[in-house]
């Protein structure tokens, strides 16, 4: 859509749902409670339903994750739109949404959705839009997370993380831990999380010293010199994610879209800078990239046997062509076979084509 407002509501809309956020409580964001840890943004929340004594408690953050493999839902994404157009938020410590009451002009948005794509919702969901509303958003998250996936998160941290009660007892007993907050956020951000997917990393700047100046000096334009490192953090992330999906933006985003007028848009990096942003697996990680949080053991298996399966294609293709320069060097000195180096070239190509093939079978 090219109406401003959808920029705050898919912001809005991506960041409730990924927090399981009451909307109350997500319109009570403030950008001092938003910072970016590691591999993914952690936002604290001043009170709850469940904790009104308007406290924070810096021991128990609420995780976001980006999805690069699915950008149109991507929370990192649509807040780097909603930061990028309009970078005044950030200048200060005032609320994350602006303009009079978020609640309303959400709910307003999201009822004028509905309404838009009524008839679809109907025959694909058969569901009356009457019976959905704001509460769905949190509902939805909680049921994907609980039931949507086959390797659920612990219920007691989708519990906490959906500040639902869990009784005298068990709310004595069972405590919040970042580990299953992380692997509950990287459930709601979407990823797959039967695939060894579920560990992409990010969008993060890979590259040399020349590359990460580039960056910070494209991180400037955005916040001013008194900002703190933990904004600082915050827009490098955006950045990223903007920079990543680049192309997947330009291709979906209206002609008249505000996004489209926001200085990211307007006056982009050096080229060498957009193109070091990248996603990264844990078998491909470098010093740079972003330590993986909220994996659970049968990703990390599943990450160990896809570097394996990288290593094996690429295996044959080293063999045959270490061999075929050994053979080079060979001729090249007058020791060679000539016609049978030719022939044992050949053969070792064609033994790698086939090895190959096999390979892609294993990994289908």
């Amino acid at each position: 859509e090219d109406n401003p407002e959808f920029v705050f509501g898919r912001a809005f809309l991506t960041l409730a749902w990924s927090l399981m956020a009451r909307v109350d409580e997500a319109a009570k964001a403030h950008v001092k409670h938003v910072r970016w840890a590691g591999d993914c943004l952690v936002i604290f929340f001043a009170q709850t339903k469940g904790t009104q004594e308007g406290c924070v408690n810096l021991n128990e953050p609420w995780h976001v994750y980006a999805n690069p493999l699915e950008p149109a839902c991507c929370p990192i994404l649509a807040l780097a739109c909603y930061l990028l157009t309009y970078p005044g938020i950030l200048c200060g410590e005032g609320p994350l949404f602006l303009g009079g009451n978020p609640i309303d002009r959400f709910e307003k948005i999201f009822n004028k959705i509905l309404k838009k794509h009524e008839k679809q919702i109907r025959q694909q969901f058969h569901l009356d839009i009457a019976d959905l509303g704001t509460h769905s958003i949190r509902k939805g998250s909680a049921t994907f997370c609980c039931s949507g996936v086959t390797c659920a998160p612990p219920i007691v941290s989708i519990c906490l993380r959906a500040d639902w009660s869990l009784g005298n007892v068990k709310e004595r007993y069972l405590r919040f831990e970042c580990a299953g907050d992380e692997f509950t956020g990287r459930t709601a951000s979407g990823l797959d999380g039967l695939s060894f997917e579920f560990a992409a990393s990010p969008p993060y700047f890979e590259g040399d010293e020349e590359v990460q100046v580039g960056v910070e000096l494209w991180v400037d334009e955005f916040v001013d010199e008194d900002s703190s490192f933990m904004v600082r953090g915050v827009i490098r992330a955006c950045l990223a994610s903007f920079s990543y999906h680049i192309d997947f933006l330009d291709d979906t985003l209206p002609r008249s879209s505000p996004i489209r007028t926001s200085k990211a848009f307007r006056s982009p990096p050096d080229p060498t800078v957009l193109a070091a942003a990248e996603v990264r697996y844990p078998w491909t990680a470098t010093a740079q990239t972003p330590k993986a949080t909220g994996i659970p053991p049968h990703v990390s298996l599943l990450c160990s046997m896809a570097g394996l399966l990288k290593g094996q294609a690429d295996l044959p293709g080293k063999v045959v062509a270490g061999v075929a320069e050994l053979l080079r060097e060979r001729d090249e000195e007058g020791g060679g076979g000539g016609a049978g180096s030719l022939r044992l070239s050949r053969a070792l190509q064609k033994n790698h084509n086939e090895v190959m093939v096999r390979l892609r079978r294993l990994e289908s």
